[in-house]
């Protein structure tokens, strides 16, 4: 076999021996069982004690579900359920998911045994009678409806008719079906598998096999047996864990050149954070012998060349902005359609939960996934509230990238992180910053965002109101009727130019000549790229002290004040524009700092990840990139002929 075959993970045993465990374990299961006999005299008094218990709870209506359903032609498909369930359902999930996912199938195998073996001596010191024999009024359906009788002597010779509690055949099915749900990407089949736990409970109840109780104790003996299981297999299993453990470093040689799709949610017209970082990771890529496509939110008539635009955005309003985001089963049709078009050796999605141009790329499966996430919230309410959605929906995750280290803790909440890589930004120019000032008298300060509360522009406007004459303001992100809606009272002699959205030159040439850059935002900025810009260029900073721009403003580079604090911001803005010795030193600072976000750096350790993704996946990505099926294609990506990658030297 090709040494970029499928390998099983380690512990899991071959199919043969694995059918033979549970053929053996339950024989024994069943001998053990049988042999807890008890005279049916003493189970029904027992059953007697739960009626009893069931009625000071208020939850006894195992005769008045049956009443109801009787005549139905539900109530035949319930009893057909009652013997399909344990002994064709349980063995078909155990199968399901041990192709599906073989990582998750130990948990499951030791599971059912640990129950097994959690369930015996239940049945051996309290012998229950099921309803159908307690003499409570409840009729045997399964017999009376189906070809199997269930008191026959030839079937009772295989089970124990007194062992009630717990009812495993519920409590297997919540774990089957759990664990069936947590294997597939088809919403279909995760519906089906979340219901079969409480269909099987309403099953058993409904054909007089089990009281209401025995349900409940057979999900609390499933459970307990699944604690077991955790303790014998106490490795993370799939994309959604939450386990932020470093990778350990693998030796990467010079990659080859990737077919590598790059997924933006957001509109690609529209200036942003994130599709700053899309767009300049893609040129930095293709600087290094890349082939990139950009998929991205936007309407068609905008394209450009490199960038497939898969459907209008419209604005939703998230953390305290506006974002434009492309919505629909039509767009993440056309992300499908894109993907299986592209040949991707690689596709790294950003914001990989964000719907549904990243979203629907998470049902991939033709290439590696890598993601990023760039979102930072105070408080993450609603990573927290959707956490297990979240995990489940990240498991196909090979690779996770957040931008900085509060985007790392926010991100945490529903996904591991593997590596923190900053967003990057283009060095410098050589030359000093363009001083344009008449006479050396008139200082200028840029701000650089969206006209929104986050954004901290009212914050701004008011400290700027307290500085001289001689200062003016530009707004970068901000059209004039935005400036008056903002601040209806907004300075009307020249002091502020609102310019609205630029193009990337025009931006770059406005903030070489500032003399300061002023980042006012209040909260949920999870790295501050145009901080990051200005530092490149030599522009001193004066920003809020929030996680996102502390991580990259040093106290050397500028100055951060407390967000909210028009005193403050006008303050430091004054100190900076006084003094152009502190100006200089600050910027010749900032220069030096900026340097580990130049974007080849950026791009290199971005390109490691990929490789790294590639190892972990070699069949999916591997044989595109050599374009043969061999070891040797295998170790080009940093694999030995055994599948081992080759530790540093």
């Amino acid at each position: 076999m090709s040494a970029l075959a499928v390998r099983r993970p380690p512990g899991i045993l071959s199919w043969r021996r694995e059918a033979l465990l549970f053929v053996a374990a339950y024989l024994a299961y069943s001998l053990a069982r049988g042999a807890t006999t008890a005279p049916l005299g003493t189970a029904v008094e027992n059953a007697r004690s739960i009626v009893e218990l069931q009625a000071r709870l208020g939850i006894g209506m195992e005769q008045a579900v049956q009443e109801h359903l009787l005549g139905h032609p539900v109530m035949w498909m319930l009893n057909q359920l009652y013997l399909v369930a344990q002994f064709a359902v349980v063995p078909a999930a155990l199968a399901w998911v041990y192709r599906r996912r073989p990582a998750l199938y130990p948990r499951l195998r030791t599971t059912v045994l640990a129950t097994w073996v959690i369930a015996l001596p239940v049945y051996a010191l309290f012998p229950t009678a099921p309803p159908r024999l307690a003499d409570m009024g409840v009729l045997d359906t399964v017999s009376s409806q189906t070809p199997f009788a269930l008191d026959s002597p030839l079937v009772t010779a295989f089970y124990n008719p007194v062992a009630a509690v717990p009812s495993l055949h519920a409590g297997f099915a919540f774990a089957v079906g759990a664990a069936v749900a947590a294997s597939t990407d088809r919403a279909w089949i995760r519906l089906a598998g979340l219901a079969w736990g409480p269909l099987i409970a309403l099953v058993v109840i409904a054909t007089g096999n089990h009281f209401v109780l025995d349900v409940v104790l057979g999900v609390v003996a499933v459970v307990a047996g699944y604690a077991m299981a955790l303790l014998l297999h106490p490795g993370r299993v799939g994309a959604g864990d939450r386990a932020v453990a470093p990778r350990p470093e693998r030796h990467t040689p010079p990659a080859a050149a990737l077919r590598i799709a790059l997924i933006c949610p957001y509109d690609w017209a529209r200036p942003g954070g994130v599709r700053t970082h899309v767009a300049g990771l893609a040129e930095a890529l293709r600087a290094r012998g890349h082939s990139v496509d950009v998929l991205a939110a936007g309407a068609s008539t905008g394209a450009q060349r490199g960038v497939t635009l898969l459907g209008a955005a419209v604005p939703v309003r998230a953390n305290g902005s506006i974002a434009r985001i492309a919505l629909g089963p039509v767009t993440a049709r056309r992300t499908r359609r894109a993907l299986e078009s592209g040949g991707y050796d690689v596709v790294h999605v950003h914001e990989p939960l964000v719907p549904a141009v990243s979203s629907s790329v998470l049902r991939w499966r033709g290439a590696p996934l890598v993601a990023t996430f760039h979102m930072y919230s105070d408080t993450a309410l609603h990573y927290r509230l959707l956490a297990p959605f979240f995990r489940w929906r990240l498991r196909r995750l090979t690779t996770r990238i957040a931008v900085s280290r509060p985007a790392s803790v926010c991100a945490s909440h529903v996904s591991r992180i593997d590596a923190v890589i900053p967003n990057g930004v283009w060095p410098g120019a050589e030359e000093p910053p363009i001083r344009i000032a008449p006479g050396g008298a008139e200082r200028r300060i840029l701000f650089v965002g969206r006209p929104e509360p986050r954004k901290g522009l009212h914050v701004l406007l008011a400290a700027f109101g307290r500085l001289p004459e001689g200062v003016r303001l530009d707004l970068i992100g901000v059209d004039r009727h935005e400036l008056l809606r903002a601040c209806p009272a907004a300075d009307g002699a020249g002091r502020i130019t609102a310019h609205g959205r630029l193009p990337d030159g025009e931006r770059r040439l406005l903030l070489r000549r500032a003399d300061v850059l002023c980042a006012p935002a209040l909260r949920g900025e999870s790295f501050g790229i145009v901080v990051a810009e200005a530092m490149a260029e030599g522009i001193p900073v004066v920003a809020s002290a929030i996680p996102g721009y502390q991580d990259v403003l040093t106290p050397g580079c500028g100055r951060l004040v407390p967000p909210g604090d028009p005193d403050a911001l006008a303050d430091a803005l004054a100190d900076l524009l006084s003094d152009a010795a502190l100006r200089e030193r600050l910027g010749a600072a900032g220069r030096t700092a900026a340097a580990p976000f130049a974007w080849n750096l950026v791009a290199a350790r971005v390109e490691r990840e990929y490789l790294r993704a590639l190892a972990d996946n070699p069949v999916a990505a591997v044989q595109r990139v050599a374009g043969i099926g061999s070891p040797d294609a295998a170790v080009a990506l940093g694999e030995d002929s055994t599948g081992a990658v080759p530790t540093e030297r």
